[in-house]
């Protein structure tokens, strides 16, 4: 997966994926008989990381505490390396996968809207939309995370980074960006 992330699937050679394995490149074949069979089981590997991740954040009400987001994100992707650096370059070269995981995260998150409301803590509205509006907030993090590093001066998918974006995200979803106006309305 670390190989995919960096160079893409097609980039890298068989003989390159056996000797950072450490086994043979027929060793490979013999195993998932094909190099598309071994992106296949990458793919897969990739999915059900994803779901072990999201899986950690079972508790909805839990996404309203930066604090406890932010350090469950954290350990659950620790778990993980190559789990962020290979879904950015999936997001970014798009194609089936690209979409598979997209429709599959956005079934997921229309869930939790679900259930957020079923709590009393989310207000009414389009889910569909705003599941969408909040998988594209998500996935932009991962694919822009060297560029917000740059700019925030911390990576925003780890660590004291992590915690600051998930603090800053939590905030503008529950109190808003937009300061009250005279007549006590936000604009």
């Amino acid at each position: 997966m670390g190989l995919f992330a960096a160079r893409g699937a097609d980039a890298v050679s068989l003989r390159t994926i056996a000797t950072a394995a450490g086994v043979s490149a027929p060793l490979i074949i013999h195993h998932f008989g094909s190099k598309a069979g071994l992106c296949a089981a990458v793919d897969a590997h990739l999915g059900a990381a994803l779901a072990e991740v999201i899986g950690s954040l079972e508790d909805p009400v839990a996404l309203t505490d930066a604090g406890g987001m932010a350090a469950l994100l954290d350990a659950s992707l620790a778990d993980h390396p190559n789990l962020l650096p290979y879904l950015r370059r999936v997001l970014i070269e798009g194609g089936g996968l690209a979409r598979s995981l997209f429709a599959d995260l956005h079934t997921t998150t229309l869930s939790l809207l679900q259930r957020l409301h079923a709590q009393g803590v989310l207000r009414p509205g389009d889910d569909a939309t705003r599941a969408a509006f909040l998988l594209a907030n998500d996935l932009a993090v991962i694919v822009f995370a060297d560029l917000i590093t740059t700019a925030t001066g911390s990576d925003p998918t780890q660590g004291e980074g992590l915690g600051r974006w998930t603090t800053t995200v939590v905030d503008v979803y529950t109190r808003g960006l937009f300061a009250p106006s005279e007549s006590g309305t936000t604009p």
